[in-house]
């Protein structure tokens, strides 16, 4: 593992490297994210995340609620500060280390019966996380709109809509050409009210 490195030098490597747009967009994932948990949907997410992370979170959700007939409520959402803490080369891929402050209400809820079965409905949690995101090391950040095309078959692909390419029916990430979330790691948490 190499050593790790301030934010600051961050833009040597990457010219086009903006912290204020890539926290923007980490803050609006954590969102995303909450409302896809509660959807019991992650489908939206797949771009976003490596491979190894999708299946973690993915098989998190299914053993914890799809199969037991449960559903996790995620409420009030407001993501209190993101901040993009230092970075590294590991292998082929450029990483950050962000911290994601938030503060929700989460309960859950029986799917036949509706009946509260953990959590509250009021409750304020406030939660930390440290994301590592990742993608290919030597990826120049661009202004504007990317095309991006399937690696198995070259086709163009609209990678906001479905990690799935349209064309052959392959799972496509963004890594190659944007950040996604290769590990997310709850620091702290606590909870004010009943």
């Amino acid at each position: 593992m190499s050593n790790w490195n301030t934010m600051a030098s961050y833009p040597a490597l990457d010219p086009g490297f903006d912290a204020k747009t890539l926290i923007n967009k980490l803050s609006a994932l954590y969102v995303l994210m909450q409302n896809c948990w509660s959807a019991k949907d992650l489908t939206p997410l797949r771009p976003y995340f490596t491979d190894a992370q999708y299946a973690q979170y993915d098989r998190q959700l299914d053993s914890g609620y799809r199969q037991a007939g449960l559903t996790s409520h995620i409420e009030n959402i407001a993501v209190l500060g993101v901040t993009l803490d230092r970075w590294h080369v590991s292998g082929d891929n450029d990483e950050i280390i962000a911290t994601v402050q938030a503060r929700f209400t989460q309960y859950t809820t029986d799917d036949k019966t509706g009946k509260l079965v953990r959590g509250s409905k009021t409750a304020k949690k406030y939660m930390t996380y440290e994301w590592t995101i990742s993608r290919k090391h030597g990826v120049i950040t661009t202004d504007g709109t990317r095309t991006i095309n399937c690696p198995h078959c070259n086709a163009p692909l609209e990678i906001n809509k479905t990690a799935r390419c349209e064309y052959c029916g392959s799972i496509v990430t963004v890594d190659s050409v944007d950040w996604v979330i290769s590990n997310i790691k709850g620091i702290a948490q606590r909870t004010e009210g009943r």
